[in-house]
């Protein structure tokens, strides 16, 4: 664990039921005149587009001025290009993001590229992507807003976007300060109609980012605090969440998970030798990134377990909280159960 470390946890946490209704208020005080509504023909069809676009009728504070759902799983650099030029038509000086990862990510390179106005994202990405961070680094000037419909990412909080260059064949990642949302809008009751196997999936993801920031020789005391917090959180209520997709309090202390958990890991970023892997497989393969995660998992725990462990000896309550997700046998049930409804 490092005693020199700087931890900057600068997204805003709104979470609550129905805290999607504070949107236009929050945008507003953030100086956002015309707003442009992210997502992917998915939540479309399922009605959260229109339940978020509701919002922003009869409002006198913003104007939504265009949806953009176009945003494909796995977004590439085209979706990207192909919204900020949408984003340029439609004059927007704000964003609001309505997803999982792809979308909140895809927002940041929209956000990215509308800031520094390029017309091709793979200009700030080349040879696998950018790390620009510190105090240099010029502040955002668009009011950006993030809305998780899954528990996994944490994308909403964190300064990391990854898309897919198809050009180069690789999952590149866009590291810059500030590039996180200003404000994360949890909202449990986006969650309520996600599918066990889904939620299965992205909290494993979660759960990765926490063990990964736990056992990182970059951590520190605050990231710690938060990933053994956001991994009780999750070994808490994954099972009620599959016991009953309905309970709202447990898919809110996911989301709020989820969140805790990306934080640490950002702030304690070090070899990430399980996401790394997630991530090469992703490019190669278009495997599902929690799925990615939930397999190498174990596998790396298994492989790295010496030091691991000598990382971890300090935390007994990590430890219980690693015990516990190893004995748990309904965790391995729910997975085999997933994949193999995936297969059929």
């Amino acid at each position: 664990m490092s005693n020199n470390f700087m931890f900057n946890m600068r997204t805003v946490i709104l979470s609550g039921e129905d805290s999607i209704n504070d949107i236009p208020a929050q945008l507003a005080a953030r100086g956002a005149h015309r707003v442009l509504l992210l997502s992917d023909i998915g939540l479309e069809s399922v009605g959260l587009v229109n339940k978020l676009i509701g919002v922003f009728e009869n409002n006198m504070q913003v104007e939504l001025v265009g949806v953009y759902t176009d945003i494909k799983a796995d977004a590439s650099c085209d979706d990207i290009n192909n919204a900020v030029q949408y984003a340029n038509k439609v004059k927007a000086d704000s964003i609001v993001a309505l997803g999982g990862g792809s979308v909140i990510d895809a927002s940041k390179g929209i956000k990215y590229s509308l800031e520094h106005k390029l017309d091709d994202i793979r200009e700030a990405i080349r040879g696998g992507g950018r790390i620009d961070v510190g105090s240099h680094v010029k502040p955002f000037t668009i009011p950006h807003i993030g809305v998780p419909t899954t528990a996994g990412t944490g994308a909403e909080a964190s300064p990391i976007a990854v898309f897919f260059n198809d050009v180069e064949q690789v999952k590149a990642s866009l590291v810059v300060s500030g590039l996180e949302c200003d404000l994360a809008v949890l909202d449990p009751k986006l969650t309520l109609g996600l599918p066990v196997p889904l939620t299965v999936s992205t909290a494993m993801d979660a759960l990765t980012h926490a063990i990964e920031a736990a056992s990182s020789p970059m951590s520190n005391a605050f990231t710690d605090a938060y990933a053994i917090q956001a991994s009780r959180l999750i070994l808490d209520n994954l099972p009620k969440v599959v016991a009953n997709p309905n309970n709202i309090k447990a898919r809110t202390e996911l989301l709020q998970a989820s969140t805790m958990a990306i934080s640490a890991f950002y702030s304690s970023l070090g070899g990430i030798p399980i996401h790394n892997c997630a991530h090469a497989f992703g490019a190669i393969a278009h495997i599902p990134h929690g799925d990615a995660n939930s397999v190498l998992l174990p596998v790396v725990i298994e492989l790295c377990r010496n030091s691991i462990c000598q990382v971890l000896i300090s935390s007994l309550v990590f430890l219980s909280c690693l015990i516990r997700l190893l004995q748990r046998k309904s965790i391995v049930k729910l997975y085999c159960h997933y994949v193999l409804s995936k297969n059929k």
